[in-house]
Order: C-alpha cells, then structure tokens, then sequence
C-alpha cells in the first residue's frame, strides 16, 4: 500500500520528506495513530464505498486524530463536518490544480487542532455500547413490521 501512496503524496505534494510512510502490524497501530497528524480514507464512489463504515475511522477518531474521507463514506462523512473531527474532499479523477486547491484545504484544515473533536465523535458514534442500542432499536422496529 505504501508503494502505492507514496508516489501520489509526491506528485501532489512535491515532496514526500514530511512524510512517514509504515507498514506495521495490527497490534501496533494505535502507538502510531496517536503520533498522527491527520487519517486519510480515500475511496472511489461506489455503492459499497457509501455504505460500509472502515473500522479504520474509528481507529483514527479514538486516538484522537481527525479525518480526511473522499465523497460519503458510510454515513460518516456528515459526522466528521458535524464535529468539526474531519475535512471531506474530493480528488478522485482530478487535475493537478484540483489537487493543489483540496491540499491547501487540509493543510488550512490542520491549521487548528481537532483532537477532542475527533475523541467526541469517537466516544458518541463509535463506542459499542452507542452502537448496540441503536441497532437494537432497528431490530425491535423490523421485528414489529
């Protein structure tokens, strides 16, 4: 994956020396997500793509670090602007001037830190316990029908 990001990172950004770019393993990922500046989810549209919900964003968002989604991705795109815990973009199929103007849009974003934000919206929207009760509430209502 980093082979493939990489080379992006570069066309866009000119550079890639801000950067660190890892592979590790699962069990290590949320020491390094704490050191994170910024997650990104980039993702064609697509059906699948709207709907899922990556476990990933909850990762990031419990460690505090806020999100940077392509298009809605799984209903949470909104959440992430609601909280002020995230930037959406859209870069998918662009030019490079497209692609220099949503840099500049993150790098604004990241002007002001959203940690807590992404914290709350974690603590809100990704918590079992928040989860099992609304899905509870959609079984009770299918089971009724």
């Amino acid at each position: 994956m980093v082979d493939q990001i990489k080379p992006i990172v570069e066309r866009i950004m000119g550079s890639t020396e801000k950067f660190i770019f890892l592979n590790v393993p699962q069990n290590e990922v949320a020491g390094y997500l704490v050191a994170c500046d910024l997650g990104f989810l980039l993702r064609r549209e697509s059906l699948v793509n709207r709907v899922a919900q990556p476990v990933k964003i909850g990762e990031y968002l419990a460690a505090g670090v806020p999100v940077c989604v392509q298009g809605a991705v799984g209903g949470v795109s909104e959440k992430l602007v609601q909280y002020q815990a995230g930037i959406t973009v859209d870069i998918v199929e662009k030019g490079s001037s497209e692609l220099i103007h949503a840099a500049k849009q993150v790098l604004g974003y990241l002007e002001h830190p959203h940690t807590e934000n992404a914290r709350s919206l974690a603590r809100d929207y990704f918590l079992w316990e928040v989860g099992v009760v609304s899905q509870r509430k959609y079984y009770e209502y299918i089971l009724e029908q």
